[in-house]
């Protein structure tokens, strides 16, 4: 993955989402054996770990509250 220039944040944002992949995918690990029922998993277990950086919320729940801000009321 390749960051944009002049965006120094994104970097060690992106080397430290690999850190959290690399826990379930190790490194040199043959992607093609990796099946769609362990990347839902992987998915589900980081979507759903707090971050220290989001006040210990879930990326999942800072998404919706997000959505909840910012969607159109019907």
């Amino acid at each position: 993955y390749f960051t944009n220039p002049f965006a120094s944040w994104q970097p060690g944002s992106n080397e430290n989402f690999n850190g959290l992949v690399r826990q379930f995918i190790p490194k040199k690990h043959n992607l093609s054996t990796v099946i769609d029922v362990d990347l839902k998993m992987i998915e589900d277990r980081l979507n759903y770990q707090p971050r220290k950086q989001s006040y210990f919320k879930t990326p999942h729940r800072m998404f919706h509250e997000f959505l909840n801000r910012f969607a159109l009321r019907a």
